[in-house]
């Protein structure tokens, strides 16, 4: 597999909230940080912990797949269901840091969806 497969890979896993399928690409000391917000503690017991809160995801699109020595960024949305049944909607860039051909650090910039598209409410004035 190259980068960019592996990083296809672990991005379909989380979608399909498998941590056994992400986690067979990282490195034992995986280091996963969403930067200005928080990171978990290094380590895949902690990647496994976070798995269970991810929520149901009802969509996803990977637009695009860029490589660059040792760092691939993956950048797409994504939609899921909360607790409540409301839809939630972001948009994504994952940058992934190799050692060889294992993962072992994700840094995730996310953007968050306030408004539904074509909301009348969401317009200026």
């Amino acid at each position: 597999m190259t980068r960019k497969e592996i990083v296809k890979t672990v991005i379909d896993a989380f979608m399909a909230r498998d941590p056994e399928g992400a986690l067979a690409h990282m490195t034992d000391d995986i280091v996963m940080e969403w930067p200005g917000a928080f990171a978990l503690e290094p380590g895949r017991d902690a990647v496994r912990e976070f798995f269970k809160r991810i929520p149901e995801i009802t969509g996803c699109t990977i637009d695009a797949i860029i490589e660059e020595g040792p760092v691939v960024a993956g950048r797409g949305s994504m939609a899921w269901k909360e607790v409540d049944g409301s839809p939630g909607r972001a948009f994504f860039c994952d940058v992934y840091t190799f050692s060889n051909l294992q993962v072992k650090r994700i840094s995730s910039y996310v953007v968050f969806e306030k408004q539904a598209a074509g909301d009348p409410s969401a317009s200026p004035g």
